[in-house]
């Protein structure tokens, strides 16, 4: 394969953000989705992985998890959206400190969410409470974002 006339790792980058950002407003939508949304969520969601995984950090590759964890579960896929929870978890245990508390706080939510759409309530009542408990840290606007994402909108 020849290189390309353009900067590949600039084009990695902005395209992990614009499907990140085009995820997260599909996301947020009230109501059900289309099933034509919930392909674009899930394409958009996938496609910011990707290109993450080229252009992130491990700090993006974490956000990126949590975002797959939410879009499945917004699908209404939970087996996948659980998946994707634990891969989550993996990922900001890892990352321990190097991670902001609202990263930390979105990836036990995302476990929980994840935990209740499958049925688990019980551990995901657990799961729900340690994400407080992390979101306690957040600053006003965090905590705000956080409690329309994670905790108001259980998927």
């Amino acid at each position: 394969m020849s290189a390309p006339d353009f900067d590949a790792d600039k084009a990695h980058r902005w395209f992990a953000a614009e499907c990140n950002n085009a995820a997260w407003e599909i996301i947020e939508q009230p109501g059900d989705l289309s099933p034509a949304e919930t392909d674009a969520l899930l394409h958009q969601a996938h496609a910011s992985c990707f290109h993450w995984a080229y252009a992130g950090d491990a700090l993006n590759h974490l956000r990126a998890y949590v975002l797959l964890a939410t879009a499945y579960g917004r699908a209404g896929r939970h087996g996948d959206a659980l998946h994707y929870a634990r891969t989550t978890v993996e990922a900001s245990d890892a990352l321990g400190d190097a991670q902001a508390p609202f990263d930390r706080a979105t990836a036990l939510a995302a476990m929980a969410n994840a935990l209740q759409g499958a049925g688990h309530n019980a551990e995901a009542a657990r799961w729900r409470s340690q994400a407080l408990e992390a979101a306690a840290l957040l600053d006003a606007d965090e905590r705000t974002v956080f409690e329309q994402i994670f905790v108001s909108a259980v998927v």
